[in-house]
């Protein structure tokens, strides 16, 4: 998953949207609307299986096909998502049973509505679903205030890939860091 240099992936663009948390419905159908191309294969991960059902219903409300994949499904079911994900024309709505060992071939963007809260490790699978076979994609992260410890975290993978890194959250985290290096 990377480069050979830098053990990052570089065909991946990583975007990083610093929102309040009640605002991520909608900035997740601004970008669904943005990308609504039928070629267009989106998976959207989640920390949560309960907030994996309660989003697709609510992309589904709001005129959005898609499909949730999570631990709690039936075996039958997971795979009956991912052939439907794969035919096109759908949204793919993940926990982490996504992040890894499941190829998926031609996704153009990932969006972290939730981050992984404590390791990084699952940032870098998640956004490796896009980006494979010589690819380019995108990954989009919902960041909030309520990220802190994964913050520091990504702060420094985001410096490590050179990828844009938006200046309010970057102050912020950066003042956090200096914060908990005083407490300790």
């Amino acid at each position: 998953m990377g480069d050979q240099d830098s053990g990052k992936n570089k065909r991946i663009e990583q975007r990083v949207v610093y929102i309040k948390d009640s605002r991520k419905d909608s900035q997740l159908n601004s970008l669904l609307s943005q990308h609504n191309k039928p070629e267009d294969k989106i998976i959207v991960f989640v920390n949560e299986k309960k907030t994996a059902d309660k989003l697709g219903k609510t992309l589904e409300r709001s005129g959005k096909r898609c499909v949730v994949l999570h631990g709690g499904k039936q075996q039958d079911q997971r795979e009956a998502s991912l052939e439907q994900f794969k035919g096109g024309g759908c949204v793919l709505i993940a926990t982490d049973v996504a992040g890894r060992g499941i190829d998926i071939p031609d996704v153009s963007y990932v969006i972290n509505y939730d981050l992984p809260q404590k390791s990084i490790d699952p940032y870098c699978h998640r956004i490796g679903r896009t980006g494979r076979a010589g690819k380019s994609g995108v990954a989009y992260s919902f960041v909030t205030d309520g990220d802190t410890e994964i913050a520091p975290k990504l702060l420094q993978y985001l410096k490590q890939t050179n990828a844009f890194i938006p200046d309010d959250w970057a102050r912020k985290v950066g003042k956090a860091g200096r914060d908990m290096e005083n407490i300790e």
